[in-house]
């Protein structure tokens, strides 16, 4: 299942280092790891939007990430209310059903060094 928004993009497209898996490790391949080299990954494969699935660039490849998610999205106010994304980022959103994967399923992965997220703020105008 493809996700799209305005502009076309989806996950599925190819050319875009960061939902392709392929197109990731081709990139990041002929760089040699080093210690201080981390890339930042979200979580997601698109945008923080909740029906998107999970990033499967995540634990790609010989280099550390750190997995990036965002915790007061702007289309659930901006931590304006209760929305507890947490549980969801960690064991799955339950609305992917079979395909519900979470920062349980990898964070034991070599290449997984940490997680950063957006305590407040996200969207374009940060926590306006």
């Amino acid at each position: 299942m493809a996700c799209y928004t305005a502009s076309g993009f989806s996950p599925s497209d190819s050319a875009r280092l960061h939902p392709s898996r392929e197109y990731y490790a081709n990139v990041t391949a002929p760089i040699a790891p080093h210690p201080k080299l981390v890339f930042s990954i979200k979580h997601v494969a698109l945008d923080f939007w909740r029906f998107v699935g999970w990033n499967p660039s995540i634990t790609t490849g010989h280099h550390q990430q750190l997995i990036e998610a965002e915790c007061a999205r702007e289309y659930e106010g901006k931590g304006a209310m209760p929305s507890y994304v947490a549980n969801g980022i960690i064991e799955g959103f339950p609305e992917m059903g079979e395909r519900a994967i979470g920062l349980k399923h990898v964070v034991n992965s070599p290449q997984i060094v940490g997680l950063w997220v957006w305590t407040s703020g996200g969207g374009w105008a940060g926590a306006i």
